[in-house]
């Protein structure tokens, strides 16, 4: 959590907006779970506790590295990008878009070619080109939880758990389910 000025947020929900000002950070997909007056006041029905304490919590703190995020801006052309997704060292692009079907899709700016090149050499990233969506995470949220995925979908294949051809799927699924509060699960309406 992180308590800030008169709020309480949920920390994997909470971003950045401004350095010099006294409500410095804020949730945009998510009212805040706490309000600090005189007393603090949580609501308390939005608070995560963990469910099950008859065995020890398991951390994961393991995360892929090659990960780049790149925001779309008006007129960016994908052959500047190519060599990026080429390069051995990149094992998955985030396309930081401004909601969804906000992909360029046409002449030289479209990005779909770029998408299903990135699937085809085994890198994750609109939708019927194989992008996978964050639905209302934060740009930080998207990009741990997409280097925890990697790492953990790339251990699954290392013990066996998980064959190659179904990389694609497991990514999929993992970025899909909600850990620790970091997005509206899928079932309540985001695509």
């Amino acid at each position: 959590m992180l308590a800030f000025g008169e709020y309480v947020f949920r920390g994997c929900r909470v971003q950045k907006k401004g350095t010099r000002r006294f409500d410095a950070f804020e949730s945009p997909a998510e009212l805040p779970i706490g309000y600090i007056t005189e007393e603090i006041l949580l609501a308390t029905e939005r608070v995560l506790v963990r469910r099950s304490r008859s065995k020890p919590l398991e951390f994961r703190p393991w995360f892929s590295d090659g990960v780049v995020q790149l925001s779309l801006i008006p007129g960016l052309e994908p052959e500047l990008l190519r060599p990026v997704l080429r390069n051995e060292l990149c094992k998955g692009i985030i396309l930081r878009s401004f909601g969804a079907g906000n992909v360029p899709n046409e002449g030289v700016y479209s990005f779909t070619g770029f998408m299903r090149e990135a699937v085809h050499l085994d890198k994750r990233e609109a939708l019927e080109a194989g992008a996978i969506p964050t639905g209302d995470m934060t740009d930080a949220a998207a990009t741990v939880k997409f280097r925890w995925v990697l790492h953990r979908t790339q251990e699954a294949i290392e013990d066996g758990s998980l064959v190659p051809e179904d990389k694609l799927a497991g990514v999929r699924e993992m970025m899909g389910t909600v850990y620790v509060g970091e997005m509206t699960p899928p079932h309540a309406g985001w695509r």
